[in-house]
């Protein structure tokens, strides 16, 4: 029975020894591959493929109406409604009575004027008819065209130095000129839409007592935008010999032409750059609306034997690549920067650039390179 029970004991031992034998070889195995794993590093990169580049200069920009302007009573009174509503987005034709300004004391003055100016020319019939008697019929036809609620027609050709100093002498063309003047007062009182355009905003409701100054709307003239971009001092003269651009919009869909109006003379410190306007012709179908961002591009130089790299992994004049499971540092020139891209030339076909920025080189570390 003690023999039994030795043995029992002995083959547990062992077994437990195994075991212990075996849990530390795991352990020692996982340092070693987790050491091995920790040696190695990826990074993504792209394979160098050198080529021609034609590059297309971009800028960017908003759209916005060629004519913007703000509408100002000119006269007091109440703000009555025209033929549209004063409302933003409301839209317009030229020549169209977009409101006026109510006072019935300018016009019942002015209706009182034009009353007094028909009894002065009819009182000169007379000395006309006995003066001038081939000039009668010519001023009582003119004095029956005389309309109280419509302008004053204008004043018969006079035939002779005697005929103006009459008129003069009974006072009929200072009359006159002064109901012009009060005719011409009068327009201020209505608001006439002076181009087809649209409401952008507005400052005050009809019905509104205004007074001289005070803002009533801004209007823009649709249909006619243009665009300003900043460019460098290089890219305007290329834009000089191209006159030029192609518009498209934020899904890079063309849209338009844009051609050249002016620029600026002043050079912008911060970016050394040069805002430049173009007038938009928009293409067949294509729809234009205000406060719009748009791209604007044009024809570049050719650049010989180049790729184009994320900026990022351009560290002054040089990139990292990928050779032999290192990192290896190769000069490049830097040919032109696009946006968050750059052409550079110098590199070998083949070459594996590194995509992001490197901070820091480790010898020891395997390098491997995941291409995208």
């Amino acid at each position: 029975m003690k023999k039994r029970q030795f043995i029992i004991l002995g083959s547990s031992f062992v077994i437990f020894l195994m075991l212990v034998f075996w849990v530390g070889s795991n352990k020692k195995m996982e340092k070693k591959k987790g050491k091995e794993k920790s040696n190695i590093k990826y990074y993504p990169v792209v394979k160098v493929e050198n080529k021609d580049q034609q590059v297309n200069l971009i800028s960017y920009g908003q759209i916005s109406s060629y004519k913007s302007i703000d509408i100002n009573s000119e006269v007091s009174g109440k703000l009555v409604r025209g033929n549209i509503e004063l409302k933003p987005g409301v839209k317009f034709r030229q020549g169209q009575l977009i409101a006026f300004v109510e006072n019935n004391e300018v016009w019942y003055n002015l209706a009182a004027r034009k009353g007094s100016y028909i009894n002065m020319v009819a009182n000169i019939l007379p000395d006309i008819k006995f003066d001038f008697p081939n000039e009668y019929s010519k001023w009582e036809k003119y004095m029956k065209s005389i309309k109280l609620n419509e302008d004053i027609p204008d004043l018969p050709k006079w035939n002779s130095e005697k005929e103006k100093v009459l008129l003069a002498t009974k006072g009929v063309l200072a009359e006159y000129f002064s109901i012009k003047s009060l005719e011409a007062n009068t327009q201020k009182y209505k608001i006439i839409a002076p181009f087809d355009g649209t409401i952008l905003e507005s400052y005050i409701d009809v019905g509104t007592n205004v007074n001289m100054g005070s803002r009533i709307i801004k209007i823009i003239h649709t249909g006619n935008y243009e665009v300003k971009v900043p460019m460098s001092m290089a890219d305007l003269e290329r834009l000089k010999e191209q006159k030029e651009v192609i518009i498209s919009n934020s899904d890079g869909k063309e849209i338009g032409v844009g051609l050249m109006t002016r620029s600026t003379d002043v050079v912008n410190q911060q970016t050394q750059s040069i805002d430049v306007y173009f007038r938009i012709q928009p293409l067949e179908g294509e729809k234009l609306y205000n406060g719009m961002y748009i791209n604007v591009s044009m024809k570049g130089d050719e650049i010989k034997d180049a790729v184009l790299l994320p900026r990022r992994s351009v560290n002054r004049g040089s990139v990292y690549v990928v050779a032999d499971s290192s990192l290896v540092s190769k000069n490049i020139k830097v040919e032109r920067y696009e946006g968050d891209s750059v052409y550079v030339s110098g590199l070998t076909n083949g070459d594996f650039v590194v995509l992001n920025s490197v901070q820091t080189v480790v010898d020891s570390i395997k390098v491997v390179g995941v291409e995208k």
